[in-house]
């Protein structure tokens, strides 16, 4: 935004009795109030009479800064939805992993790992018991308490149960 200079103060001097407008520094409004209203703004005192080339200038002045404010909220506004989705993103972590240098990559990629061990690990103890130790035609007895216990945590891990 530009500054009134001496050129301005000049130039005014010059227009001042040019063609005049109300203009309303509050809301850049620019001529008169419609009847219905009785002044552009609650206070109703700050507009005054100014030559009408000075007005529009100012009037496009005060659009610029209200589209920089509008801006600058709307940019707050999508900051506060990013912030919430990252909070969101980390419900149920623990404080350490966020000081420890976690990040959305790192957890995702330590996530990926434990799956293939998690795969690794069931198709091992399927394998075992399906099999028994080392293709030997040692077997655990179906009813045996382990081999039950294992089966319920396949079917858990699979989601079977």
């Amino acid at each position: 935004m530009t500054m009134w200079t001496e050129a301005d103060e000049h130039n005014f001097q010059m227009n001042k009795h040019a063609d005049l407008v109300r203009y309303c520094p509050n809301c850049g409004s620019i001529g008169e109030v419609e009847s219905k209203w009785r002044d552009c703004c609650p206070d109703g005192n700050e507009a005054r009479q100014i030559p009408k080339d000075l007005a529009t200038k100012l009037q496009c002045h005060f659009n610029v800064l209200i589209k920089m404010i509008q801006d600058e909220e709307a940019q707050k506004s999508i900051n506060s939805k990013h912030i919430v989705a990252c909070v969101n993103a980390c419900k149920g972590l623990p404080d350490g992993c966020l000081d420890g240098g976690w990040t959305a990559l790192g957890a995702s990629q330590y996530a990926k790992r434990l799956e293939i061990i998690n795969t690794e690990l069931l198709e091992a103890l399927e394998s075992l018991i399906r099999e028994g130790v080392d293709g030997s035609t040692i077997s655990f007895p179906h009813t045996a308490p382990q081999t039950i216990k294992a089966k319920a945590a396949i079917a858990k891990a699979r989601g079977e149960a």
